[in-house]
């Protein structure tokens, strides 16, 4: 029995796998790299830019609870995750997405930024009002401005990817404060309730949040606003 937190990179995943025994990181690499997974799982179909992502399947290894054989085939234990995907992203989901005129990879790209910022389900919905916010008026916010995205860069894939250039490329292609919109794909495998909170946003008319350290969640609609939250964040903090 292998327990899959919400919010855990498939790096993260592949090396709980590891250490349970059910099969070799090195393997499970090596499947994801080989097998085209798009073949069998309609979901997955509308992933594009693939060779600018670092993982590929990123965002669609559902967090759950497995039960695996140790010294499993990794093809299986990837399809196992897969499966699950597939049965959590329901038709009224599909439903969903297509009214907000997303696709299923931009659901998932957005929920798992909403899954790395925010402290639980309520503050996913604000969150994701805000990101909403953002990307349907990027004429004024081209950019999500999210640090888990360009985290995602320097303390996921910089573990593996030690070329400079390639960082950079990577940094270009998730940081939100370089791309403007979505980065190329998910940051991390995301739980239901952010993918409901993608799907379903609070309507407000923030456009800018931020945390205290105890994680204390401060929105606003303009950047003077937004000012204010920072000072009074600073004194939050100072009086811990």
């Amino acid at each position: 029995s292998v327990m899959i937190p919400e919010g855990y990179t498939i790096d993260q995943i592949f090396e709980r796998l590891e250490k349970n025994d059910v099969c070799s990181a090195s393997s499970l690499y090596k499947t994801i790299e080989e097998v085209d997974f798009s073949k069998e799982y309609a979901f997955l179909e509308s992933v594009d830019n693939k060779e600018a992502r670092y993982h590929v399947l990123e965002g669609y290894m559902f967090p759950a609870t497995y039960e695996f054989e140790q010294g499993a085939d990794p093809a299986t234990v990837i399809r196992k995750f897969l499966d699950a995907f597939k049965a959590r992203w329901t038709e009224e989901y599909a439903q969903k997405a297509e009214a907000l005129g997303m696709t299923v990879d931009e659901v998932i790209t957005l929920a798992s930024i909403v899954e790395k910022e925010g402290y639980g389900s309520i503050q996913f919905t604000q969150i994701s009002s805000v990101l909403h916010n953002r990307l349907n008026r990027s004429g004024l916010y081209p950019n999500l401005e999210c640090d888990s995205t360009r985290d995602y860069v320097t303390n996921t894939i910089a573990k593996r990817v030690t070329n400079r250039g390639e960082i950079n490329t990577y940094i270009s292609n998730y940081s939100t404060y370089e791309r403007s919109g979505l980065p190329v794909g998910a940051i991390c495998n995301p739980g239901i309730a952010a993918i409901e909170a993608v799907l379903e946003p609070d309507d407000t008319n923030y456009y800018f949040f931020a945390h205290n350290n105890q994680k204390k969640l401060y929105m606003a609609a303009n950047w003077e606003q937004h000012q204010a939250n920072l000072r009074q964040i600073k004194i939050d903090n100072t009086e811990e």
